[in-house]
């Protein structure tokens, strides 16, 4: 289940990213 927790952090991480871009 290591993959779904990478894409798991991935998905957060982008999150992550737009927040700081657009905030």
């Amino acid at each position: 289940m290591k993959h779904a927790m990478i894409k798991r952090i991935a998905v957060f991480l982008l999150f992550a990213l737009a927040w700081s871009c657009f905030g």
